[in-house]
């Protein structure tokens, strides 16, 4: 990873895209949500070998987004070529995967970057969010330098795109329901269990809430993912939201409407003898189980949801694999 997936170690500029065959690397594309991922690789590698290489590795990354960090309002960037756009989605990654790194780490380095993370915490929380039951949703772009919740500077970063594209791409809020590639797919609830697991490892009350009254927004509503497709990936996200609020509040709405969505997946995703979840419920034209529609995810869902009516939930916590 550290030799072949970043660009230039020195300002540690790389690409999530990298070639898998040969050495290939990129710049430009420094999505906030890779680096946490990589941030928490190169810590458990150095957890189990001790090589201070990988402690290099974290420590020039520290170092390169304390640089990209934006000075005014604390948030990250969405990529080195598009300072001004924030993608918040990437931030609360970057917060849960970068904290996770931080526990494998010696001292002082683990320090620095806990203290780093909660800048990033107290900007994401300045962000104005439109929960109520008729409101836009949890904020997914951002501008970097007001915190406006806005898409005007992802429009000037993509100026290929149309607008209308761009809406429905990236629109400002997340909305509830969704089934489209990448950005498109970056739910109220996707948001949402990321500030969630952001709880169980700080216990800050602001995330709290903001689990609980996203989970609201998903009481008694029925899928209507975007584009119309319903996938595992639609799905997924928003069982383990409801699980977690339940497991915040112990208020039984949350654990009634899991299960209304899992018979909704068992009506439509499934078949009888058929152990895998269909990639879509268009299963005519999609008549298999894809890895990249999340399945896995959706069942892990399933288990948490017989652990909590069984009341096992203790026995283990599972985590939704989407970030």
């Amino acid at each position: 990873l550290w030799e072949h997936q970043i660009y230039d170690q020195r300002t540690c500029e790389f690409s999530r895209h990298a070639r898998y065959s040969k050495h290939g690397p990129r710049r430009g594309y420094e999505f906030a949500r890779q680096a946490g991922f990589y941030l928490d690789t190169w810590a458990s590698a150095y957890r189990a070998t001790q090589d201070p290489e990988f402690l290099l590795a974290v420590e020039r990354f520290l170092e390169a987004w304390q640089r990209w960090q934006n000075a005014k309002t604390g948030l990250l960037p969405f990529e080195g070529r598009s300072p001004d756009v924030v993608f918040v989605l990437h931030n609360l990654a970057f917060t849960v995967d970068g904290w996770e790194a931080a526990g494998k780490l010696p001292e002082p380095l683990a320090g620095r970057l806990k203290e780093f993370i909660r800048s990033v915490d107290d900007a994401l929380l300045k962000l104005e969010p439109d929960l109520g039951p008729e409101g836009k949703g949890f904020p997914k772009i951002a501008d970097a330098q007001t915190c406006e919740v806005t898409n005007r500077a992802m429009a000037k970063a993509r100026p290929s795109y149309s607008q209308e594209f761009i809406n429905q791409r990236y629109s400002p809020y997340g909305g509830l329901w969704a089934s489209v590639y990448g950005a498109g797919s970056y739910t109220d609830a996707r948001h949402a269990l990321l500030c969630y697991y952001r709880y169980r490892q700080i216990g800050r009350d602001a995330y709290r809430a903001l689990v609980l009254a996203t989970a609201d927004r998903y009481v008694g509503v029925e899928p209507v993912p975007l584009g119309g497709t319903l996938t595992p990936k639609t799905l997924a996200p928003v069982m383990a939201l409801l699980h977690g609020a339940w497991r915040l509040s112990h208020d039984q709405k949350y654990i009634d409407a899991s299960k209304e969505l899992a018979e909704h997946a068992r009506k439509r995703l499934f078949e009888p003898g058929v152990v895998f979840p269909f990639a879509t419920d268009q299963r005519d034209k999609y008549p298999y189980y894809a890895s990249i529609s999340y399945g896995d995810s959706l069942m892990l869902m399933f288990l948490d949801l017989g652990l909590i009516l069984q009341e096992r939930e203790s026995d283990l916590f599972l985590e939704c694999s989407i970030r």
